[in-house]
């Protein structure tokens, strides 16, 4: 059996290397790579050739950039496979998932084989639930629900006479294309098997690499996201209706609201109300007792009116981010780039006026910004904040994207004063921690109550940043009453307020903070 690889490239000079590298541990005898150069500005043209000429399994075609779908249809046209899959140039397949994914469709005589991937984030790394709980199942059905939250197709392997026998190919859209290719093919696919290994890494580099956060969303991406989740929901008209039903609030509450108006901030006011709008439409599709969970699920959005404009959120805004320290050119465009990548965009921004000829160019129109005066103590500057939560800034961070969304959620509950995440120092793609953060962050138990105390005591010394802290409001402002300046109020926090350390929870911070 064969199994064809189709790899498009597009500006990935940095990480294709890696990728095409991963074929090579696949235990697999009769391979093939198609590598589709789509078009690449950079060296990444170079890097194909090069591993080309030293692997007979690796095939190059060279176009203009058409983007992904022109590009993994280019590979189907020519792939001569028993099975095909597909890898992205910035992600990796793990050692032998290949291997183990055909094994399973050889054995199973599958159409389709479904294994598990995760995201490798430069800060954190999170299984894909869906994936994996689809890996365990040894028969899956085409309705499962799993399947309609796991729209990917690079942690699958495809039977390729079934693509070809049904002419399936991908749209030419920039959005959701997977989607309509894997319901195209569940359409008409007999057997789905579940392989319970661990088989793909989607690689989501932080925006300061990638510079995804200062691509700006406008209608047009919408209108051809909306119509790839249209044609998805016309291909399977006559599957059951809780299919189609938990499919809706999928679009609703991934695609729409997760996908696209948590980035309210990059994105333009037409956009919004189109958003906005169709938000409205499938609310009335899915009907108020899904909306009702939908809302729960996205807890930290008030949801209750629709979706809120940034006047609104500026109104009541969850969160407010106070930048309280010195930083250079560089430091700040990473900090604003990280910030508004946040799938929170509940907050608002407080930067002290002597920064403002650094902020960059993009960002200095935002109604969410504000200025504060550089005389100002903190508790004239935290008085100023309508936030129901406050992050003070002493170190330009670097945010996951969902860093500010965890911390409110740790402090709803009003048992704590504030919570404190885990800080990595971030360098070159890298991350470093020490010891003392480690001791830090492990919390063990130190024989008796003296031996804790003084434990704690150094603990709360090595743990005195404020960029890796949320206060609730009445917290910070109940310390800012006390202290004078920045550095007081650091060394105050521990013996004035309640607070919790949560590991699990991360943000970045430039190498040297600690």
């Amino acid at each position: 059996m064969k199994v064809s690889v189709i790899i498009p490239v597009y500006n990935n000079e940095k990480y294709v290397q890696t990728a095409l590298e991963s074929l090579d541990r696949q235990g697999i005898e009769n391979l093939e790579a198609i590598i589709i150069n789509d078009g690449s500005e950079d060296s990444s043209g170079d890097v194909i050739d090069a591993f080309v000429q030293t692997h007979d399994y690796a095939i190059k075609i060279d176009q203009p950039n058409r983007g992904v779908s022109a590009a993994r249809n280019a590979g189907l046209d020519i792939a001569t496979g028993d099975y095909v899959g597909f890898l992205d140039a910035d992600d990796r397949y793990t050692d032998h998932a290949l291997e183990q994914m055909l094994a399973l469709a050889v054995e199973k005589d599958a159409d389709l084989v479904v294994g598990e991937a995760r995201n490798v984030r430069t800060l954190q790394e999170s299984t894909l639930i869906q994936s994996r709980d689809l890996s365990l199942k040894e028969e899956i059905s085409r309705d499962d629900p799993d399947l309609i939250y796991n729209f990917s197709n690079c942690n699958n392997l495809f039977r390729k006479s079934v693509i070809d026998a049904n002419q399936i190919r991908f749209p030419y859209l920039r959005h959701a294309e997977d989607g309509v290719f894997l319901y195209s093919f569940l359409k008409v696919c007999e057997r789905i098997v579940g392989c319970p290994v661990y088989v793909y890494e989607y690689h989501k580099r932080l925006s300061i690499e990638s510079k995804s956060a200062l691509k700006r969303l406008d209608r047009s991406m919408f209108e051809e996201c909306m119509r790839a989740c249209g044609e998805i929901i016309n291909l399977i008209t006559d599957w059951q209706e809780s299919t189609r039903l938990e499919l809706l609030v999928r679009i609703l509450r991934v695609t729409i609201i997760n996908e696209y108006y948590r980035r309210l901030w990059v994105m333009d006011e037409a956009a919004f109300l189109l958003i906005s709008e169709t938000a409205g439409h499938y609310r009335q599709m899915v009907g108020e007792e899904k909306w009702a969970e939908i809302c729960q699920k996205t807890d930290d959005l008030d949801l209750s009116n629709g979706l809120p404009s940034k006047k609104d959120i500026m109104e009541h805004p969850l969160i407010s981010v106070v930048l309280a320290c010195e930083t250079s050119q560089e430091e700040m465009e990473g900090f604003f780039s990280a910030l508004y990548f946040q799938i929170c965009p509940d907050f608002e921004l407080l930067i002290p006026e002597r920064h403002k000829a650094l902020i960059p160019a993009e960002y200095t129109e935002l109604e969410n910004l504000r200025y504060y005066d550089d005389a100002q103590k903190p508790a004239e500057i935290l008085a100023n904040t309508k936030g129901r939560f406050i992050q003070i800034v002493d170190k330009p961070c670097i945010y996951n994207e969902n860093t500010l969304q965890i911390m409110q959620r740790r402090l709803k509950s009003g048992e704590r004063d504030f919570v404190s995440v885990y800080p990595w120092e971030i360098e070159n793609e890298n991350r470093y921690t020490n010891s003392k953060i480690e001791a830090c962050f492990a919390q063990e138990k130190k024989g008796n109550r003296y031996v804790q105390a003084a434990h704690r005591r150094l603990m709360n010394h090595v743990d005195h940043l404020l960029a890796n802290k949320l206060f609730t409001r009445e917290g910070a402002l109940r310390v800012a009453k006390k202290a004078g300046s920045i550095d007081a109020f650091r060394k105050s926090i521990y013996h004035m307020l309640k607070g919790k350390r949560c590991r699990n929870d991360v943000i970045g911070l430039p190498k040297g903070s600690l």
